[in-house]
């Protein structure tokens, strides 16, 4: 069945090459299915990835002034329009999407230099705070894995975001949080047959259980240390086999640009 989904991949239009650190520059948008309102106080690390005050997508603070995301979120904010860096805020501390919690703008964006737009292999992104985030009951920095960490079939994760409940529906304005586990990638590859799925990402979810539109970018953690960021999905989301970059494998990359 789901060798005949029709891959639901947010491909925009191709970046530019990255320099070694990845200067980036891209927007989508991917709601939970199958899932149930989450509190901040419960996913502390949970940021919204905004551009003009809108959400576009999700994100992890890894750090007071450093959050994680996905390169395919940023597309659309390609290396010739540096000028839009001034509209790209983060938003932290809050369940409501697009109010409460606090808000600073990014200081500067970088993707993987080894990001690949049309196989979305490498999909990480990190956005530098302008400023940083006061840490407290609601916002923590996640926990990551050593470098080359590949989490186990059948390991219990979370996705959390404020993506669509239903693949034509709308965003939550509420967060919401789905309990899934990591699918063994050869199922991923045999059902994902446009784009490969290499050891670089990680499946996870089940049917009617996953992410969907609005939640792209988002953390998927095993407790409060993240694995996964949320690169692709099928279509339609119900099916719940989602791809995640897996952070195991961005890990030494993260720590040289962030310091983190």
């Amino acid at each position: 069945m789901f060798r005949l989904a029709v891959l639901f991949v947010c491909l925009l239009s191709p970046g530019l090459a990255s320099p070694t650190r990845g200067r980036l520059w891209r927007t989508g948008q991917a709601r939970i299915i199958g899932g149930s309102e989450a509190s901040i106080s419960s996913f502390p690390w949970q940021v919204s990835v905004e551009s003009a005050g809108v959400h576009i997508c999700g994100g992890s603070l890894i750090s007071p002034d450093w959050v994680l995301t996905s390169s395919l979120c940023l597309d659309g904010l390609n290396g010739v329009f540096e000028h839009m860096l001034q509209f790209v805020s983060l938003r932290a501390g809050t369940s409501t999407k697009g109010s409460g919690g606090v808000v600073l703008l990014a200081a500067e964006i970088y993707e993987h230099p080894l990001y690949i737009p049309i196989t979305v292999d490498y999909d990480a992104a990190l956005i530098k705070v302008n400023g940083s985030f006061a840490l407290g009951p609601n916002v923590q920095a996640v926990s990551l894995p050593e470098q080359g960490y590949d989490p186990p079939v059948g390991l219990p994760v979370t996705i959390t975001g404020w993506g669509y409940n239903v693949t034509r529906g709308s965003m939550s304005s509420v967060l919401q949080k789905v309990d899934i586990n990591i699918v063994d990638r050869a199922l991923c590859r045999a059902s994902y047959v446009i784009v490969d799925v290499t050891t670089n990402m990680v499946c996870a979810g089940d049917l009617l259980r996953g992410a969907c539109n609005g939640d792209f970018g988002g953390p998927l953690v095993s407790g409060s240390t993240q694995i996964g960021i949320l690169s692709w999905t099928l279509f339609p989301c119900e099916l719940g086999l989602d791809v995640y970059a897996n952070v195991g494998s961005v890990r030494t990359w993260i720590s040289e640009v962030s310091g983190v």
